[in-house]
């Protein structure tokens, strides 16, 4: 068993004792000598400084105010060894302070002495603290009792509470939780994480109850971002009224600060045998202020009853404080004490030092920020599934792959996936999005282009699927200015298919809108319609009921007169769109330096952003900033494969809460942001080799997917031009990935990659001006080459999805690749490569009825059907046109007879009569057949029995024939 080393402190003096065994007598290693404070106000100030502010401050600066740090976090350490122990502490003493599992125990009634940073003890001929040993350090109000005994379990489960007071001003909402639970697959399952959104007091008592009757307590809770605060009267849970308070700050049901008492919370967790409260803080507080309201409030939950509090006595990064608790908890998991796993919580940061500041990636020690006070021992008897995983390689070594190198990239399947890496940032602006939806029901997200619009509803939408209050239905819609069907109509079909199922395609167009608002009225549904600025503009009829944007204002407006709708709506536009009327606007910012750390990602150069004169990037378009890091990191070395880029998304300073139609609206310049986006990417473009810029000017043809497969397809063709088989010449998928490293690519799915269509458009006026006189000819050559591989692909799809051979893989691909398809089908339609066309068009058609956009469809076979038939009506049936205006014909008469329009379906059979029956007879046998066989389905619907034996005959007879 471990030693225990306690000191105690009691009126200004200092006794140190020796406890060899849990429940044996301590002996007196020191008898009590007086004892002075080694840090004052300066010193504590200075601390909390380097802690929270460091990383945020230029260099000049950082090394102004504390040149070596390191040495300096050593000489405080010291200082408070030798206050402690002397400067000649016994051999016995020094003997058990070397023993590495020695816990260290500092007892005493005196809060200030307990607010000094013992974590930085520093024994003068040791190499690290003393609180980075295995053993840990505790600080205790008295001595301590016996562990409390916990209920066995097959998770460790934490509840954790994620409000931000308005009282904070000025100061960022800061929280861990979401980086935790983007770790906490790193646990394979022994770990469970459940979210309460801005609680109020009565929603966190019903939340314990409902574990507690379900046999699934809790373990630990844990308040992420709440402040402690003094000065509040009166007080809801607490007999006192008035005076100065220490409180932790719940909500109430009207989402305004409501103080409670640390009495009433404990009592609450005592209730329900919770025997670990962690407490993350807001803000560090001033030096001076610090053991008024850190060792107060312990203070006041350990006399409650609360076995242990574990403060995070500052504000620091939230990846090292989550990374820290999943250490934390990992430890918990495997058995060890509440001490010791945060002594390997504090060692976790201690090696893995390295922080993102405003101009460098720093070595920023942060370790003694997790403070552990309790009055007795915490254990867990975890006991882990048999079918949980557990990761072979150890924590320490996942946590740091993961940050260099990233998560994997989203599965292609889900609605909610993201196209960056990671989402860093944006908790003020997550804040103000999940209660602006709760208050008004719909939030308009509005900015520049590229600045992180879809990804803050995408992020907002997959937190709250991680919650226990999930909606029941994701709808995720986005509006294309390349996509046929670029209508209200296409994304009320696909939201109702999503949520109802096939059978929605068959109801009235008036109808299919009144469902979709009584889904909303009735279900908790989060309904995310992205880029509505494609809509088409509004035309100047007024009466006009058709037009997108009016149905969307009209949707709204019946949406708002809803009575207590249970459903949520995010629109993303870069305007903020006054024809929508009365809705709830956010307008995105432009980046501040206070942001700038969260961007920057593991990687030489990465923090040099500030050289070459491009200091306005700091406040800028967060893409030129994500491109210029990219280029930096290449050019001073970045590792091959490691991916030290971000989100493109950001933070910007927190305001304090405000009412609709009253929120401040911070400058921009479009003009210059612009223009410093395109001299970015122009020095990005020229950073790569001449291969990799004619590449990538290749892939600006392809609208919104990058498939490797593609390429190789391409490879494979004859007939291609020089600079295309010189293309195909160059290894594919390392020049992607190059590209990816330069920050023009973004991974989409495993092996497929994105390019945003601004950036698309950037590069292809570069290849403009680098091509000069011959661009219109490399581009029709290129766009020629991808139509003939892209029509291999579709002939490829169409082959599974008839044969059901890999049938969902293909629809996964089909769904990523639909809008490059598409586009291809059209260029291939207006040049006349009408085979190429079909090839393309068959698969997507057949992904268009299974994925329920049947006006995406309908409008694509309307288009190519004007084109078919501008001469004297359809082409001749022995033609490569007339083949595929029976295909396009022959599939929307099958999506009318599946929606019940019979007597559409009837003309549309009649004109492939017409056609049909004026060519040749045997070579059309097989058609007439089936067109025969649809007629005779659609007279049996329309209750005419003799046709439908007739014309079954007639297909009988031209099979016969045929």
């Amino acid at each position: 068993m471990p030693a225990r080393l306690i000191v105690h402190e009691e009126e200004g003096l200092v006794r140190t004792l020796l406890q060899e065994a849990p429940g044996s007598h301590p002996t007196i290693l020191l008898p009590p000598r007086p004892f002075h404070l080694p840090m004052g106000p300066h010193d504590l100030e200075d601390l909390r400084w380097y802690i929270e502010d460091y990383p945020l401050a230029p260099r000049y600066l950082r090394d102004k105010r504390m040149p070596g740090p390191d040495a300096r976090l050593k000489t405080w350490g010291e200082a408070l060894f030798t206050s402690l122990f002397g400067n000649e502490p016994p051999g016995d003493l020094r003997e058990t302070l070397a023993r590495e599992h020695t816990e260290l125990y500092l007892v005493s009634g005196d809060e200030r002495f307990r607010a000094m940073p013992w974590e930085l003890l520093w024994q003068p001929d040791c190499s690290r603290p003393l609180a980075l040993n295995p053993g840990g350090l505790l600080r205790a109000p008295r001595a301590t009792c016996p562990a409390r005994p916990c209920p066995r379990a097959d998770s460790l489960r934490v509840l954790a509470i994620m409000a931000h007071p308005s009282g904070m001003g000025g100061n960022p909402f800061h929280t861990c939780t979401r980086e935790v639970m983007d770790r906490q697959d790193l646990l394979g399952g022994s770990l469970s994480v459940d979210v309460l959104e801005r609680p109020s007091f009565d929603a966190l008592d019903q939340k314990l109850r409902k574990a507690r009757q379900q046999g699934r307590p809790y373990h630990v809770l844990h308040l992420d971002g709440q402040a402690v605060f003094g000065s509040f009267a009166p007080m809801p849970h607490s007999a006192e009224s008035q005076g100065w308070h220490d409180q932790v700050v719940m909500e109430n049901d009207s989402r305004d600060d409501a103080p409670c008492s640390p009495e009433a919370l404990a009592a609450l967790m005592n209730r329900d045998s919770l025997p670990l409260l962690i407490l993350s803080t807001c803000r560090g507080g001033p030096a001076e202020g610090a053991a008024s309201w850190e060792a107060l409030v312990t203070d006041r939950l350990l006399d409650s009853g609360l076995p242990g509090v574990l403060l995070m006595s500052h504000r620091a990064h939230p990846t090292a404080m989550a990374e820290a608790m999943i250490t934390l908890y990992d430890r918990l998991i495997r058995g060890d004490t509440l001490t010791s796993a945060t002594a390997f919580s504090r060692l976790h940061l201690f090696e893995s030092s390295s922080r993102p500041a405003i101009d460098a990636h720093i070595r920023h020690m942060d370790w003694m920020v997790p403070t552990l006070h309790g009055q007795a021992e915490i254990s867990l008897d975890i006991r882990q599934s048999s079918t949980g995983f557990r990761p072979t390689v150890p924590l320490h070594d996942s946590l740091r792959s993961r940050r260099l190198h990233g998560t994997e990239p989203p599965d292609a399947s889900d609605p909610l996936r993201s196209s960056q890496p990671r989402f860093l940032g944006r908790h003020s602006q997550l804040l103000e999005l999940d209660w602006a939806l709760g208050s008004r029901g719909a939030v308009l997200l509005h900015g520049k282009p590229c600045i992180g619009k879809t990804e803050l509803a995408l992020r907002h939408a997959r937190m709250i699927r991680q919650t226990t209050s999930s909606p029941e239905y994701f709808l995720f819609h986005r509006f294309h200015s390349l996509a046929a069907s670029n209508t209200m109509e296409a994304a009320i079909q696909h939201a109702g298919r999503t949520a109802f199922g096939p059978d929605f395609a068959s109801l009235p167009e008036d109808h299919k809108l009144q469902s979709m608002l009584e889904l909303l009225e009735n279900h908790r549904v989060l309904w995310i319609l992205d880029d509505i600025d494609s809509l088409p503009p509004l035309s100047g009829n007024t009466e006009s009921t058709g037009e997108p944007r009016r149905m969307l204002a009209s949707m709204l407006e019946a949406f708002r007169n809803l009575h207590a709708p249970k459903g949520r709506l995010i629109l993303t536009s870069t305007e903020p769109e006054p024809w929508l009327g009365q809705i709830y606007r956010m307008e995105l910012q432009g980046l501040d330096p206070r942001s700038c750390q969260e961007l920057l990602g593991p990687g030489p150069g990465t923090g040099l952003l500030p050289s070459h004169g491009d200091d306005d990037l700091l406040s800028g378009n967060p893409l030129a900033l994500h491109l210029h890091a990219c280029t930096l990191g290449r050019q001073l070395g970045a590792p091959s494969g490691g991916d030290h880029r971000v989100s493109i998304s950001h933070d910007t300073p927190a305001v304090p809460r405000q009412k609709p139609g009253n929120k401040a609206r911070l400058p921009q310049e479009p003009d210059k942001s612009s223009m410093q986006l395109q001299r970015v990417v122009r020095a990005a473009f020229q950073s790569l080799s001449d291969d990799h810029q004619q590449l990538l000017c290749f892939l600006t043809l392809l609208s919104d997917t990058v498939d490797p497969g593609v390429l190789e397809i391409l490879s494979g063709l004859d007939g291609n031009p020089p600079w295309v088989r010189k293309l195909c010449a160059i290894p594919i998928a390392d020049s992607l990935q190059q590209l990816r490293e330069a920050g023009f690519l973004s991974p989409l799915s495993p092996g497929l990659y994105t390019m945003l269509p601004r950036l698309s458009r950037r590069v292809r006026a570069l290849w403009k001006l680098r091509s000069g006189p011959s661009f219109q000819n490399e581009q029709e050559q290129g766009m020629l080459a991808l139509v003939r591989a892209h029509a291999v692909l579709g002939s490829f799809l169409f082959q599974r999805l008839q044969k059901q051979e890999s049938a969902a893989a293909a629809l996964t691909l089909l769904s990523l690749e639909w809008l490059s398809m598409s586009r291809m089908a059209a260029h291939a339609i207006s040049r006349s490569w009408f085979v190429e066309a079909q090839s393309i068009l068959q698969a997507l058609d057949n992904f268009w009825m299974q994925s329920g956009a049947w006006a995406e469809a309908d409008t694509w076979m309307q288009r190519a059907r004007k084109t078919l038939e501008a001469g004297d009506g359809p082409p001749p049936s022995n033609t490569e046109a007339g083949d595929l205006w029976l295909f396009l014909v022959g599939a929307q008469t099958g999506r009318l007879m599946i929606s019940g329009q019979t007597d559409a379906a009837r003309e549309q059979c009649a004109m492939v009569l017409e056609l049909l029956e004026t060519g040749p007879a045997r070579e059309n046998a097989s058609r007439l057949s089936v067109v025969y066989k649809q007629l005779a389905w659609i007279s049996q619907r329309q209750g005419r029995k003799d046709d439908a034996v007739s014309w079954l005959e007639k297909s009988r007879a031209a099979l016969q024939k045929g």
